[in-house]
Order: structure tokens, then sequence, then C-alpha cells
């Protein structure tokens, strides 16, 4: 993967860095790689965008843009119809997330609707984008808010 240099994205706008972004995960994609290895080089703690968008804010905001989706989409892509040839080696690692009953019932049925694992699901599923209509505000619940009532819809 070609390293992005810290004085090639200095003196670029905002603009420039996207294309640049978009570019490189553009070649990346045209040689056919794993899924793994494109999330990894391009949207991974090192790759790509996480050099190109250092500053406080710019990450967020490259998440809002058109080349952001391409990108996801390509990873989409590459999940769906590549996603097992040249898969290197990679150790996983675990994490374990409490659910609602409701809510791990709905992901299983899911899960089993679309005749794939659960952890298959869900790794899909934490790899999309989040919509920014979706995305925590200040006047939103934190994630870890119970809800002891829900209003009536009457």
């Amino acid at each position: 993967m070609e390293t992005i240099q810290n004085s090639t994205f200095e003196d670029l706008t905002f603009e420039q860095r996207s294309g640049r972004a978009l570019e490189v995960a553009m070649r990346l994609y045209g040689q056919g790689p794993s899924w793994l290895v494109f999330f990894r080089e391009i949207l991974g703690v090192g790759g790509a965008v996480n050099q190109l968008f250092r500053r406080d804010g710019e990450l967020r905001e490259f998440e809002l843009t058109a080349e952001y989706r391409e990108i996801q989409q390509m990873l989409g892509q590459l999940r769906q119809h590549g996603g097992r040839r040249n898969t290197p080696v990679e150790p996983t690692r675990v994490i374990t997330v409490r659910l609602p009953k409701s809510v791990h019932e709905a992901i299983q049925a899911e899960a089993t609707a679309r005749n794939t694992s659960m952890n298959r699901l869900c790794i899909s599923k934490l790899l999309q984008v989040l919509e920014h209509e979706f995305q925590q505000t200040e006047e939103s619940p934190s994630d870890d808010t119970v809800v002891d009532e829900v209003p009536d819809a009457t």
C-alpha cells in the first residue's frame, strides 16, 4: 500500500484530500484485494483516510462526503463478491456487547432469514456508514439510557 506522507497532504485542501482518499481506494480496489486488506489499508487505524484527515473533526466531516460513501460501496462490494480470496491471516479479537433481549432476538431472526451467522451480520452492520440523521446529537439520549416508558402512540 502506498503511504500518504505528511508533506503530501499538509498543503492540500479538504476537497483535494477527499479526492486523494478516493483515488487511493480506487487503485487498491482495482487490484482485487480481500475486504479485510481494503478495510485495513483505507479505513483502518493508520490507513489512508486516517493519514489524510488527522485534524480535529475532519474525519467526521469526511464521513459525510460522496467520496466516503463511494469507498464504503467498494468495501461492501468486496465483502459480497471477493470476501475470502487471498484473505490474509489476521488475529481476531472478541468483544462483548450487552443487548436487550428483543434486539438480540431481532438480530438472530435477521441472521437466520439471511442465511448467515449472527457474527457475520454484526460485522456487516458495524462496517456500514452511520447516516447523518442517525448520529447521536447533544439532545439524543446516550447509548446507556434506559427508557422506562414508551409513550402511547394514540
